[in-house]
């Protein structure tokens, strides 16, 4: 498998949440406004993680 070939590309992929965190935290930095939105509409498109993967965040 591909590794992440850029945060966009990885937001239409259909990744377990877990997978979708890890790659998220990975790079410790601030995510941007347009980031954070493009999270949270990726996330809602998943079903609801565990409450361990949301305290990952």
């Amino acid at each position: 498998m591909e590794q992440f070939p850029s945060q966009s590309e990885e937001n239409k992929l259909p990744a377990p949440p877990q997978e979708v965190y890890l790659d998220v935290n990975t790079p410790t930095r601030e995510l941007s406004v347009e980031e954070k939105k493009e999270e949270e509409e990726r996330n809602k498109d998943l079903p609801p993680p565990p409450l361990e993967n949301n305290s990952i965040v």
